[in-house]
């Protein structure tokens, strides 16, 4: 259990901020440190994105395969809720078609490269962005952080990957990675250094300007 000895009686939470968005791998190690379990679920980088892009998939379904071009993904899709969009065809890009057909032998056509480009945007920005907001800060003090961050963000703005959705832009971004980067065990809670510390701003002078 974590040594932070008994708490004030007065406590009744504390707010983390911008740590959560800044340096999100901080938090890797809570289900052992403070709940006392023999494990954490992820013990690397790769294992929590992998998880992460998993949800990303049910989340914000591929919209590559699918002919409904006048329907755009601008929301999160529950998952009570069935998927509004029927995927016809394999995409050339991330090579992925209908997880489900109708006929287990029947073979889903591959669309041409070139019918895949004239596709409209699909998936909007906001979701793009959305989606990747939580991740940006997961290599904070490692080298290519900066790199990853990068990548994210022009990979994201790919129009020929748009379609694709945000869990394959992920994939390419992480393809792009040294293996070592991603396998890299996380720090124990015990042993971390590099953490960010945030000040709240002095509003003393504040208040006697006020009065």
């Amino acid at each position: 259990m974590p040594p932070i000895g008994k708490a004030p009686p007065n406590l009744v939470g504390c707010m983390l901020g911008r740590a959560c968005m800044e340096h999100p791998a901080m938090f890797h190690d809570v289900d052992r440190y403070w709940y006392g379990e023999p494990s954490n679920p992820c013990q690397n980088r790769r294992q929590v994105l992998e998880q992460y892009m998993a949800y990303l998939e049910k989340a914000y379904p591929r919209r590559c395969g699918d002919d409904q071009d006048e329907l755009v993904t601008s929301r999160i899709l529950l998952s009570s809720q069935p998927s509004p969009f029927r995927v016809t065809k394999k995409c050339p890009i991330c090579h992925t078609g209908c997880t489900t057909p109708k006929n287990e032998n029947e073979q889903q056509p591959l669309q041409s490269m070139e019918e895949r480009l004239r596709q409209p945007s699909k998936i909007i920005t906001r979701v793009m962005d959305r989606s990747f907001k939580p991740i940006l800060g997961m290599f904070f003090g490692l080298p290519k952080s900066k790199f990853y961050r990068k990548e994210l963000e022009r990979l994201s703005r790919d129009a020929k990957l748009r379609n694709c959705g945000p869990a394959h832009v992920l994939k390419c971004v992480l393809e792009s990675l040294p293996d070592e980067l991603l396998d890299q065990d996380f720090c124990p809670t015990d042993e971390m250094t590099n953490i960010p510390v945030h000040h709240a701003p002095d509003q003393s002078n504040k208040r006697k300007r006020s009065k």
